[in-house]
């Protein structure tokens, strides 16, 4: 049981705070760059959100993939012996 638990905050980890963690830094750099130029709009600061998760998910989307459905798998086969 223990295992499941630190294995699921793992993954938790790394499917959920990832592109949390993506679309702050770049958040910051868009607003950075707004408050240089003086550009002040909102749209912007999505289009880029969206883009940086679109490319995370391009590198990153089949290791998260792999990575819940190897723990779907244990987690029934762990309830299966139970």
């Amino acid at each position: 049981m223990e295992q499941l638990i630190l294995e699921s905050a793992r993954i938790f980890t790394f499917v959920c705070v990832l592109p949390l963690l993506c679309t702050t830094c770049c958040s910051l750099v868009v607003a950075f760059l707004q408050t240089i130029t003086q550009i002040q709009e909102q749209s912007l600061l999505f289009l880029v959100k969206l883009i940086a998760i679109i490319v995370l998910l391009c590198f990153a989307g089949t290791t998260i993939t792999e990575l819940l459905q190897a723990f779907t798998i244990s987690t029934f086969e762990m309830l299966g012996r139970s």
